[in-house]
């Protein structure tokens, strides 16, 4: 936080700024860049990331809970939805009775939306500042296969860790947001020094940009399974940190999609004819 503030005395963009009451503005004009600008932290790390076996470190790095139950997700399937149709059926919403997510669906979803696509370079579905991957993908499970409790998503086993069966639902929400039919959550994360040693300031922008590619992609692949998603912003974020155990300053919640079994409607293996 110190290199924020002193860049509001050595970026000259920062003259732009009418109230100084407004932090977001502050942060946003604040970690810009500019020709005549750049971040030490960019310059310092080029020549570190140009190694090899440093990026590869770098890009296999994630939490890991060794002495928690391992479940591995079953294989993943092709996705049968034509993008077109995929991205016009699109629609934050989830359906009014609560349906099981079958751990076939869950293991889609999270595949999409930070699995491993490359053996060598460990590149992800979803697009990340650098290849660092700051993010973690959490499950809250109500209602699914898998018995309810926490888990911990682990991208290149391509399964998931029990962490705790103990989780308040109701808490997670500040009041009157709680959403309706909502059989699970998936929390993104963010391990915000994966991004910063190389980025500073201006990490926090790829990592939310990372964010929503992250809910973008488990959203159309819920379309390819009829079920219901909708990303949530009405989420306590205390709350979540708590009951994720994590300390909400080094890792911090950034991004919350409720997901919903349907019971009803388009079977996901009915054919579909693309736009």
């Amino acid at each position: 936080m110190d290199g924020f503030w002193s860049l509001l005395f050595t970026n000259h963009l920062a003259s732009e700024i009418d109230n100084e009451e407004r932090m977001d503005m502050l942060f946003h004009v604040n970690s810009k860049l500019s020709r005549r600008m750049i971040s030490p932290n960019m310059v310092s790390s080029r020549e570190l990331l140009s190694h090899r076996d440093m990026l590869k470190t770098m890009q296999t790095s994630e939490k890991s809970y060794p002495d928690r139950e391992f479940i591995p997700l079953p294989d993943v399937r092709p996705i049968s939805i034509p993008l077109g149709m995929a991205l016009r059926e699109r629609r934050s919403r989830l359906m009014d009775t609560v349906g099981d997510v079958t751990v076939e669906q869950l293991s889609q979803l999270l595949w999409a939306g930070n699995g491993l696509t490359g053996d060598d370079r460990f590149y992800r579905t979803a697009p990340s500042g650098g290849a660092l991957y700051p993010c973690e993908l959490y499950v809250i499970s109500r209602h699914s296969s898998l018995k309810a409790g926490i888990y911990h998503y682990r991208s290149l086993q391509h399964g998931v860790e029990y962490l705790d069966s103990k989780f308040d639902w109701a808490s997670l929400f500040v009041p009157g947001t709680e959403p309706k039919g909502a059989s699970l959550l998936i929390v993104t994360t963010a391990v915000f020094q994966r991004s910063f040693f190389k980025y500073g300031e201006r990490s926090y922008r790829f990592i939310l940009l990372e964010a929503g590619a992250i809910a973008q992609n488990i959203a159309l692949a819920a379309c390819d399974m009829n079920l219901g998603v909708l990303p949530h912003g009405g989420y306590s974020d205390v709350e979540v940190e708590r009951q994720l155990q994590i300390d909400g300053i080094d890792e911090s919640v950034v991004h919350v999609v409720a997901v919903g079994g349907n019971k009803t409607g388009r079977e996901s293996n009915e054919p579909r004819n693309s736009i």
